[in-house]
């Protein structure tokens, strides 16, 4: 495949996946509803929320993937679908050290290390969907949740509280929502 034909096919697919909206969308949604978890649940009960909400959003953006066509009419064949597999994959690497900070009871770290490991994942949806929105959603919520870290700290606090924890949910749900639309307007 040459370089013209890969663009040729990236911009297909992400013509077909609307830049991947489906997946921001559903994921913004489960987030959203981490941060109002983290405000009305104990902690603990919200980190494993946050922890599993991939397993709530994923059907439903496949799910949404599959009305719109994405799997039947997929351009690039077989390697384009194991590059999409291993950068959807590649997140879970971060899934021992979230554990550890389970098992620790430091449940309020864990939405800061989950959307900080997601900012970086979707990087490479930047190339994937020919885009740079991805890049600007990653900066927000990787700034922002340092930007929510750092007050925290300077509260006194030696690691996030609830409160906070919400927050860097409701940043990662609005920054994937807001992306979503601006995919959809592109579309």
């Amino acid at each position: 495949m040459t370089t013209i034909e890969l663009i040729d096919v990236l911009q297909t697919l992400a013509k077909l996946n609307y830049h991947g909206a489906p997946f921001l969308f559903c994921y913004g949604i489960t987030w959203g509803i981490c941060g109002f978890l983290w405000d009305k649940q104990p902690d603990k009960v919200a980190a494993y929320a946050t922890l599993f909400q991939g397993l709530v959003a994923l059907p439903f953006a496949l799910g949404i993937s599959y009305l719109i066509g994405s799997f039947s009419q997929r351009p690039g064949g077989e390697i384009i679908t194991r590059l999409s597999v291993l950068i959807a994959m590649s997140q879970l690497l971060v899934l021992p050290i979230l554990i550890v900070f389970h098992i620790k009871k430091q449940y309020t770290m864990i939405p800061f290390i989950f959307s900080i490991v997601s900012s970086i994942h979707f990087i490479a949806y930047t190339w994937l969907y020919q885009t740079f929105f991805y890049i600007l959603m990653s900066c927000a919520i990787s700034i922002g949740a340092a930007v929510i870290y750092y007050i925290t700290l300077q509260e006194n606090r030696s690691h996030p509280d609830a409160s906070s924890a919400s927050k860097v949910c409701f940043l990662t749900s609005a920054a994937m929502l807001i992306t979503a639309m601006g995919l959809l307007v592109i579309h």
